[in-house]
């Protein structure tokens, strides 16, 4: 159900989760940014849209950024909605599981939406070090009034 819009990099089934059996490894190798979207096109049925993961990011060199995509009637995107929040365990001295949270007034004219993360190469104090792995589990796209 999901789909990577850009190469350099893999999303694997992972044994850490934040609940259930599994999460998901997204690991890039490429200082370009990567994106990993959901496949499915999540109908509208409120005026606001919530999208939320949990996230356990515990590499220094990579953090992953929440947005949402709204689609017209016809199929075209409304643009892209990017969150002002971050995965960033590191710098905050978060150890394990947290939860993003991106919410956002849905466009009058939507009709469907998908959520997606952009992976960021960050290196705090330093310099890319060609790699980063992030897990994330939880997917959630809502809608409410």
């Amino acid at each position: 159900g999901f789909i990577s819009l850009t190469t350099d990099f893999t999303a694997t089934q992972s044994t850490s989760a934040n609940s259930g059996a599994s999460g998901c490894d997204l690991t890039w190798t490429s200082s370009s940014n990567q994106d990993f979207i959901q496949g499915y096109f999540s109908p509208v049925t409120g005026a606001a849209a919530t999208f939320s993961f949990w996230v356990n990011d515990a590499d220094e060199n990579g953090r992953l950024r929440p947005a949402m995509t709204f689609y017209d009637a016809d199929g075209n995107s409304l643009g892209n909605q990017f969150s002002n929040t971050y995965s960033d365990d590191v710098t905050d001295n978060v150890e394990g599981w947290f939860e993003v949270t991106h919410s956002v007034d849905v466009p009058a004219e939507a009709v469907s939406a998908r959520a997606w993360v952009r992976m960021y190469d960050v290196k705090v104090g330093g310099e890319w070090a060609g790699e980063a792995t992030v897990t994330i589990d939880d997917w959630n796209l809502t809608f409410a009034d």
